[in-house]
């Protein structure tokens, strides 16, 4: 299937199961009515950020049982499992946060390689040799060689994370998909598998399929924003109709360029 044709069809399979989109969506007003609880009654904001927590994991669960139906060729929205779901949801969970730990700890190890954390605490030490208290003095008596040094230090991580990131992010997609096949974690966070994986979609294809989602996600947020601005019900259309429709979009395209591989 084309790219193109994976996101068109993914942006018409919500809404010809209005059933299953009703679903979801009122697990996305669930979390919004926990919101605004959370709101009216400030001295109960730590049990509604729990329930909002499990009821998002929820939600992760069923963004995988779409990816897998997709995966398996099924053309209808899962009917919602709790407690499957949940437990999908975690697992996700912690492959989401592999995929985000892993960059992080690269971007710590290449940091202090690269010397910011030294040139930092050089820097640091020149700005207390100086008796001035202008800020723009004490910068001005900061030898350039030392300045200098922590900036480029800065930049080189800055760009080296911002890649690293990207790429992990990158992963993490079809990584999540790669979960609701096996629902294995450790099949999930299989690096070498998941890039296999991708190259046997084409590096080519599955860039622009992000850019295209991403693309579709921008106007999406674009219309959800004009919706806010509606008195009233604005933000409720906003939060339940708009949001559960992206979710369906995305997992439903996720399974679609999967199966391209």
């Amino acid at each position: 299937m084309d790219v193109l044709d994976i996101i068109k069809e993914a942006i018409n399979f919500p809404l010809n199961d209005h059933k299953g989109w009703g679903m979801v969506a009122l697990i996305s007003l669930i979390i919004g009515i926990f919101d605004q609880l959370s709101i009216f009654y400030p001295d109960y904001r730590m049990i509604f950020a729990i329930l909002t927590f499990f009821v998002a994991l929820l939600l992760m669960g069923v963004n995988l049982s779409i990816i897998k139906a997709t995966i398996d060729g099924q053309n209808n929205i899962p009917i919602i499992d709790p407690v499957k779901n949940l437990i999908d949801g975690l697992k996700n969970l912690v492959v989401n946060a592999v995929y985000y730990i892993i960059p992080a700890i690269l971007v710590f190890i290449i940091s202090i390689i690269a010397g910011v954390y030294s040139n930092t605490e050089k820097f640091i030490l020149a700005l207390n040799t100086t008796d001035t208290a202008n800020a723009a003095s004490m910068l001005s008596t900061v030898p350039a060689d030392i300045t200098n040094a922590l900036f480029i230090s800065v930049a080189i991580v800055a760009i080296l994370a911002f890649v690293l990131f990207v790429f992990f992010a990158l992963l993490n997609i079809i990584a999540q998909a790669r979960l609701a096949e096996t629902e294995n974690i450790l099949e999930a966070i299989d690096i070498r598998h998941v890039i296999q994986k991708i190259s046997s979609i084409g590096w080519g294809n599955y860039i622009l399929f992000i850019i295209l989602l991403l693309i579709l996600i921008f106007v999406v947020g674009l219309v959800s924003a004009i919706v806010t601005l509606i008195p009233y019900v604005g933000e409720i259309i906003s939060s339940v109709v708009l949001e559960s429709y992206l979710l369906i979009v995305i997992a439903r395209s996720v399974g679609l360029i999967y199966n391209e591989g």
